[in-house]
């Protein structure tokens, strides 16, 4: 009888196996749909992130699992020691407007990565941290799916302070997400944070205020950008990188663009900073209402990739009070009609491989200020809307190997008085090439007078100062006016008369 119970049961069993199958799959949805719905709950002020009794929502209590939404809006502090992965599906620092919540790698115990799959909100409506604190967060990885923003909506403020360790985010750092937004990313010692994702059809962001405000402060460590930087992306938005250290690798990405849509700064006193190589550039000021301000001073490096256009449709200043700055295809100030740009240098290296345009389609400044900086160009051209600036005690001449040509205007102010016969370079031309073109209203050997002196200024077209097979260099010669030289005269004569007399 058993075997007979044993031969009839298993051919039922083997016909039906592709419907037990779908039972089985279809059960398998249901348990992954019913854990992908799963909210689970931060309820404590302070501890681990892995013990479970430390998260409500789901009977009974576990920790979180790579398909459930985590919030942390009761002022609490989940902390990362448990050595090992944490995971969650999206998750919530301070989600209500009256919420807060915190995130952090803490000195105590020993530390481990954190999987967010999809998205990280660092202040969701209300005020979020991530803390990643040197002693505990070296070596330990926070990997962002997908997107990640600090300060996300409503008047919402996210903050986060990167010591050690490495930030991945897969598609986009939102830093002051939406207007009335703040957000604020502080990055320092080795830590690296990277806005990159291995598809190279995917457009990476990193915003520095994307539609609210928002303020990167790199004192150290990598920043490394896999498409786009792009700092004050928005008509209501304020952005600010202040970089004082570190690397801000863009190099395999399109561009960097300050001041998109309204104003941005970046303010850097040391570091280096990698531009676009294979597709843009540096733009700053690049819609009509956008404002770029870049402010070089100390040991700071810029290499821009390709090119560096200051003004695009907007308003771009770049002031250089020291560090270098390389642009290996070319410079233009003003770039299109409507732009407005304007580069003061007064002390350190300005590179340009290429051209540097004082007004391309737009209207141009170059301004110099002493004779502190070094200015290397391979071509020179000015339009008739645009202006070289000279403020001379001496002055740091332009050393061109290619082609000059001028237009526009000529101004120049003395910070302090030359003596006869101080001769002030604006231009040595190492090339065989005559100037093109002159500056308004200004022929060879254009003369003005300086106020409350007996000294005249003498502009040349086409002065030897390199000891070249021509004249074509630009300077400014002082020379006695006239009145000087007859007063000088009569002086003469009315000595010899008194001479004559006593004789």
């Amino acid at each position: 009888m058993n075997e007979q119970r044993i031969g009839r049961t298993w051919p039922h069993i083997l016909d039906n196996l592709p419907t037990v199958g779908l039972i089985l799959a279809s059960a398998a949805q249901v348990i992954a749909g019913r854990a992908a719905a799963e909210t689970l709950t931060w309820n404590r002020g302070g501890g681990s992130w892995a013990i479970k009794s430390y998260w409500e929502g789901v009977d009974p209590q576990r920790v979180p699992l790579i398909t459930d939404d985590t919030v942390i809006d009761n002022a609490g502090n989940a902390a990362v020691r448990q050595d090992g992965s944490h995971e969650t599906h999206s998750l919530y620092l301070g989600n209500s407007a009256s919420g807060s919540g915190t995130l952090a790698w803490r000195t105590a115990g020993t530390a481990g990565d954190m999987h967010v799959d999809d998205d990280l909100y660092v202040g969701n409506e209300g005020i979020g941290y991530v803390r990643l604190e040197l002693d505990s967060a070296a070596g330990k990885t926070l990997t962002v799916g997908d997107d990640m923003f600090l300060g996300n909506t409503g008047t919402s403020r996210g903050y986060v302070v990167h010591e050690a360790g490495t930030v991945h985010v897969g598609d986009e750092l939102a830093i002051g997400n939406s207007s009335s937004t703040q957000g604020s990313y502080t990055i320092s010692g080795e830590a690296e944070l990277i806005v990159n994702r291995d598809n190279p059809t995917t457009r990476r962001y990193l915003f520095v205020g994307k539609s609210g405000t928002g303020t990167l402060n790199q004192q150290g460590g990598t920043v490394t950008v896999g498409t786009y930087l792009r700092i004050a992306e928005g008509s209501a938005s304020h952005g600010a990188y202040n970089m004082s250290g570190g690397l801000l690798d863009v190099s395999d990405g399109y561009s960097i663009i300050l001041g998109r849509r309204n104003d941005g700064t970046f303010i850097q006193s040391g570091g280096s900073v990698l531009g676009p190589t294979s597709t843009q550039g540096i733009y700053l000021g690049f819609d009509a209402n956008g404002v770029g301000e870049w402010q070089l001073s100390g040991s700071g490096n810029v290499n821009s990739g390709r090119f560096l256009r200051i003004g695009g449709e907007g308003k771009g200043i770049f002031t250089q009070t020291g560090g270098s700055v390389v642009v290996p295809t070319y410079a233009a100030l003003g770039y299109s009609a409507g732009g407005v740009g304007t580069y003061t240098i007064s002390a350190g290296t300005l590179d340009v491989d290429g051209t540097l345009y004082v007004g391309s389609g737009g209207t141009g400044t170059f301004h110099i200020i002493g004779d502190q900086a070094t200015i290397e160009v391979d071509g020179y051209s000015q339009n008739a809307d645009s202006t070289l600036e000279l403020t001379i005690n001496s002055i740091s001449p332009i050393n061109v190997d290619g082609a000059i040509s001028l237009a526009g205007a000529l101004d120049v102010e003395f910070a302090s008085l030359p003596d006869i016969e101080d001769v002030f370079p604006i231009f040595i031309n190492d090339g065989d090439d005559l100037v093109s073109g002159i500056f308004s209203d200004k022929p060879e050997g254009y003369v003005f007078s300086l106020a409350g002196t007996y000294i005249d200024m003498v502009l040349t077209y086409e002065a030897n100062l390199d000891g070249g097979s021509i004249g074509n260099d630009v300077a400014l010669l002082a020379v006695p006016e006239p009145s000087a030289i007859l007063l000088l005269l009569l002086g003469i004569l009315a000595l010899g008369a008194l001479r004559r007399r006593r004789e």
